[in-house]
């Protein structure tokens, strides 16, 4: 009998580099959203630390310039906070596309794989019969065989 071929094997292979594929760039994807959500704490926690600065200023004596370097700076902040909680969004629904991409791949592999499972099967089917066949056929010979020598001495 000739060994197990699996004629789509390359087709899987292809289908377990795409899948390992997707996973890099969805790992991609959810390191730029974890930045972005890092950089978003950053902004906020530099917030309240301007807050603190300026409503510590307050119980001072009153300097506006001073006080007005810190709504400038803290009005930058809260445009870039803005700004990192748009791209976050965005990035949300990159890393959201990347994973349907991943469970499409893993799907496409998946279905391959129990193809070639299912024929794996078949030809352990086929090969088992075969060798019952054959043992068959052996067990047979010799029966025959023994009973001509049986024949031959009595």
């Amino acid at each position: 009998m000739k060994r197990f071929r699996f004629r789509l094997e390359r087709v899987l292979q292809l289908k377990r580099r795409l899948e390992k594929q997707k996973q890099q760039e969805l790992a991609q994807q959810v390191q730029i959203e974890l930045n972005l959500v890092a950089r978003g704490e950053r902004l906020a926690g530099q917030m309240v630390l301007y807050y603190t600065r300026l409503r510590d200023l307050q119980g001072r004596a009153f300097q506006p310039a001073t006080a007005q370097s810190f709504y400038t700076q803290i009005a930058l902040l809260a445009d870039r906070r803005l700004q990192t909680r748009l791209q976050l969004a965005r990035q949300r629904k990159a890393v959201a596309a990347k994973r349907a991409e991943l469970v499409a791949a893993s799907r496409e592999r998946r279905l391959l794989e129990s193809v070639r499972e299912r024929r794996w099967q078949e030809y352990q089917r086929v090969l088992k019969r075969e060798e019952e066949t054959f043992l068959d056929e052996m067990a047979t010979t010799r029966y025959l065989w023994r009973q001509r020598e049986g024949q031959r001495d009595g």
